[in-house]
């Protein structure tokens, strides 16, 4: 079975162009463990700026790892005033009532 990793960031629309230059050295190194659904990230703009959404497939057995892999990716950006981001961890459905030890009726 395979989770996802869900990233959501948000930042101020003004700090666009600082996270750019900052995404330049962090894009050269290819994720390990995580691998792109889609064409992800999306993006859009709320009434706080903007919101970017990121999500990557990761074996079971290597979901720690994938975890710790999204939240480094991240944090060199934790300097840049207003940027915050959230890693969640989802299942499809199936799986998840598997996991679960339910069965869908």
């Amino acid at each position: 079975m395979c989770a996802n990793i869900i990233v959501t960031e948000w930042y101020p629309l003004d700090k666009l162009a600082e996270l750019l230059k900052l995404n330049q050295k962090i894009a050269l190194k290819p994720p390990k463990v995580l691998k792109r659904v889609g064409n992800s990230p999306y993006g859009t703009t709320t009434e706080c700026g903007c919101k970017n959404v990121a999500i990557y497939e990761v074996e079971d057995a290597k979901l720690a790892d994938g975890i710790k892999e999204a939240v480094s990716r991240r944090s060199g950006y934790i300097g840049v005033a207003g940027y915050r981001f959230q890693v969640e961890v989802a299942y499809p459905i199936a799986e998840a009532m598997a996991l679960m030890q339910l069965t869908p009726k």
